[in-house]
């Protein structure tokens, strides 16, 4: 009978703790068309499909930690490697960051495509990190500025793209206390706070630091030039675009589905098929230029991928040893560094896109 009682303390115990590692499992497939919304008349139905693809993040305690680590699909990570110095609320804001990101650069790198003529333009600069142990990091007051503020005005002046903030700051010295009126993205209440400007260094290993001005051992001579403390990332609009387009994330955060919606938005806009018929996944970073970047997890999506009976799945050109790994005899790996790539691969597999004539 004790030694009964013993077992159920140890496993109530054991599901109370945690441990610094988290698992990384297999997620599952999205049909990206059921995440774009577009004007009825652009719609153009058609056979085949394009996914995104997942992966679950499960914070493990010591019960479950033996259970996924037995487990060959699942990879354990420690928190600290997912985390780095953020807080889980900072990375989360961080991965909507991303999913903005992704999915406006997939909306300008699908027109462009097609043959539209789509500009972009800043349109708004975002917080993106906090430089570690800067003057912004540290606070001056209750308010202060957060990863995912939208900076408007510096002092009153209208900030509308990084070369504007960068160009504002040039006109003050280091330790001048400035007032930043900030907007947290998708919200409308704006907000004034006040940073004192630090000072911009190169530490040992090369790389720029923003030191507070109380820290700064050269601010009486001058030689050093205010910084603000912030990693930023532009926000865009864009010019000449023929309609709107809507992209939902459905909780999904981070910048890996950026390949698949914009392959989605052109199996949904053209009048021909790029994907042939055929059911298609997709993961890497978008940026502007078309080019695609590496993701994480790929084995564990890749395990999704097979899983979901994909005929084709479109990774990273690094990653693609380790998806090929993963994939079984029936999924083909494509392994991707562009835009340009990837349709020329679906065009060897039967795919079509009709591209306009620029007017």
């Amino acid at each position: 009978m004790f030694s009964g009682i013993g077992v159920v303390a140890l496993l109530i115990v054991a599901s109370l703790i945690t441990v610094p590692y988290e698992a990384i499992t297999p997620g599952s497939t999205v049909d990206v068309s059921r995440l774009i919304s577009i004007p009825g008349e652009s719609h153009h139905e058609k056979s085949g499909s394009v996914s995104l693809v997942d992966v679950n993040l499960v914070p493990l305690r010591a019960i479950n930690y033996l259970f996924f680590r037995l487990n060959p699909d699942n990879q354990i990570v420690s928190t600290g490697e997912i985390l780095g110095t953020n807080s889980q609320a900072t990375y989360d804001e961080q991965g909507v960051l991303d999913m903005v990101s992704a999915q406006q650069a997939a909306i300008y790198v699908a027109f462009q495509q097609l043959g539209y003529s789509i500009h972009s333009r800043q349109d708004g600069v975002a917080v993106y990190a906090l430089v570690p142990r800067s003057s912004t990091s540290l606070g001056t007051s209750k308010a202060s500025i957060m990863v995912g503020d939208i900076i408007r005005k510096i002092d009153g002046v209208a900030i509308g793209n990084v070369a504007a903030l960068r160009n504002a700051l040039l006109s003050y010295r280091v330790g001048d206390l400035i007032k930043i009126e900030v907007q947290q993205y998708g919200q409308s209440k704006k907000l004034s706070v006040g940073v004192r400007l630090g000072a911009l260094s190169t530490n040992r290993t090369g790389n720029e630091v923003c030191t507070p001005s109380s820290q700064s051992s050269a601010r009486s001579f001058g030689t050093e030039k205010p910084c603000l403390g912030v990693i930023l990332m532009p926000m865009y609009h864009f010019v000449n675009q023929p309609f709107a387009v809507n992209l939902s994330a459905e909780g999904i955060i981070g910048p890996s589905a950026g390949l698949a919606f914009t392959l989605g938005l052109i199996q949904e806009l053209d009048q021909l098929s790029l994907t042939h018929g055929i059911s298609i996944a997709a993961t890497g970073t978008i940026s502007m230029d078309g080019s695609i970047g590496d993701v994480g997890g790929v084995a564990q999506k890749t395990i999704a991928v097979r899983k979901s009976g994909a005929s084709a799945f479109f990774v990273p050109k690094s990653e693609f040893q380790i998806a090929k790994s993963k994939a079984g005899s029936h999924l083909r790996i494509f392994p991707v560094t562009s835009i340009s790539q990837v349709i020329r691969d679906l065009k060897s597999l039967g795919g079509q896109i009709f591209r306009r004539e620029p007017r």
